[in-house]
């Protein structure tokens, strides 16, 4: 039997009618002879509301107490959309925590899984029932239940699918949103914004580490080394959609052109400075550390060395700025040297393709326009896959307006050419 793992965020499990919906979309596949497991997030914001609800309790939540909060709204949801299906005649199981199989290290808050036991799914699958995960959890080799990190339910789904298919290139992994695909801008900011009907691994992998709410890194990551398909489609659509694959190349107007997918938008950063720093500092593994401790993840992370010294720059999330500060002032006390500077909010606007820096005369007219047309661009990187901007949060959507619209739509080879590589 050929299974499908279905995978439902919380965007398009908002309340009780949307859960019906996907309880009927489920259905439909088990009707047309595939076994079938639907993978669930928290509903909505759920997961966001138990976190501060959390916070606000204690300051420093134990990690591994708030794990056993967080998981519970995706064991809610698995709960609901069973009943639904159960209630349009499907035969389904909910499955969470222990009873999903997945096996993982014992990372408090980020787990990472180490093997998935088929033997429950198998029993369940093999008498024909519908099965509903609980994404993003999992429980460690000592029994306790872990989660996967934010986002974590689209690694449970890929999981899944590689687990339960003995060929996964031949599985199917369907990645339900309440966007058709995968965009060259978010259509909810962009008009102009259009479908990329197909993308390979690497280029998803390359846009999804600069954006928000589109498919987990770590997902993306493990789809490609064991070759699953992906489709990230709408929950409403019958056709369209964005498959994932191995890259094909496409028939292009030059072999070598730059090829320009997309642009992405990431708000609320901030970044922090560190001047003055000895040339020779080697002792970062302390602050990595305490960051890591502190659950902060870095965005962006590079040193560099200037003359008479070295320089360390790291981008967080403007929530993780006081606790991020902190950690890198206790770093300095320890070193004996260095100055940190603190940026305002910003916003960090990505530009996705290949060869970019082969020509580039087109990454300096764009920065250009963004300075003729008064944007303040506190800092630039670029490498051959991805330029980023980061700006005042305030200039952003219109920064990302005329980059995607004066930039990629107008100079970017066809969509359906470019999204293939």
């Amino acid at each position: 039997m050929s299974v499908i793992v279905q995978k439902f965020g919380g965007s398009v499990l908002q309340d009780a009618q949307s859960i019906r919906r996907c309880a009927h979309e489920t259905m439909k596949k088990h009707e047309s002879g595939y076994g079938v497991i639907a993978v669930v997030s928290a509903l909505g914001m759920t997961t966001d509301r138990l976190c501060d609800l959390a916070n606000q309790v204690a300051s420093r939540p134990d990690p591994k107490l708030l794990d056993q909060v967080l998981a519970r709204g995706e064991q809610i949801a698995s709960g609901l959309l069973a009943i639904a299906i159960n209630d349009l005649g499907g035969d389904a199981v909910s499955l969470v925590g222990a009873d999903l199989g997945i096996v993982t290290d014992n990372q408090a808050g980020n787990a990472r899984i180490l093997h998935v036991d088929r033997t429950v799914y198998d029993i369940h699958l093999q008498a024909g029932r519908i099965i509903v995960a609980a994404g993003y959890q999992g429980v460690s080799q000592d029994g306790h239940l872990t989660t996967l990190g934010r986002g974590g339910s689209d690694l449970t789904a890929v999981a899944l699918a590689i687990s339960t298919n003995g060929q996964p290139k031949n599985g199917r992994c369907e990645i339900y949103r309440d966007v058709d695909g995968v965009y060259t801008a978010d259509p909810k900011l962009i008009e102009q914004a259009q479908r990329l009907p197909a993308l390979s691994y690497n280029s998803l992998l390359n846009l999804v580490n600069h954006s928000e709410g589109v498919v987990h890194p770590r997902a993306v990551d493990l789809a490609r080394r064991h070759h699953l398909p992906l489709h990230i489609q709408h929950i409403e659509a019958t056709e369209g959609g964005t498959v994932v694959g191995d890259a094909t190349l496409p028939d292009c107007p030059s072999m070598e052109q730059t090829s320009l997918l997309a642009c992405t938008l990431t708000e609320n950063y901030c970044r922090l400075s560190v001047c003055h720093l000895p040339v020779d500092f080697h002792n970062i593994k302390p602050l990595l550390d305490q960051l890591t401790m502190q659950e902060i993840t870095l965005r962006h992370f590079e040193t560099v060395r200037i003359a008479g010294g070295s320089m360390l720059m790291l981008t967080v999330e403007q929530s993780h700025r006081e606790a991020a500060a902190a950690c890198v002032g206790h770093w300095l006390d320890d070193i004996g040297s260095g100055d940190l500077s603190v940026s305002s909010p910003e916003s960090r606007l990505s530009l996705i393709g290949q060869g970019l820096l082969d020509n580039p005369g087109d990454i300096a007219s764009m920065t250009t326009s963004l300075s003729e047309s008064d944007f303040t661009v506190e800092h630039f990187t670029a490498s051959s896959d991805v330029c980023t901007w980061y700006l005042p949060s305030s200039q952003a959507h219109d920064a990302l307006r005329l980059i995607h619209d004066h930039f990629l739509i107008r100079n970017s080879i066809d969509i359906r050419a470019a999204s293939a590589y």
